[in-house]
């Protein structure tokens, strides 16, 4: 899998959108329309 570094203006929005952290959850505003997907553990 091919991972790439987002853009400066791409991550301070997506930062910008976080609304809660910690070592197992990350909530975010997401917008309509983008993607979602669970990890491979299904947890």
């Amino acid at each position: 899998m091919i991972y790439e570094e987002l853009p400066a203006d791409l991550y301070s929005d997506i930062a910008s959108r976080i609304l809660y952290e910690d070592n197992h959850v990350l909530v975010i505003n997401k917008r309509v329309g983008e993607i979602v997907q669970g990890d491979k553990t299904g947890d």
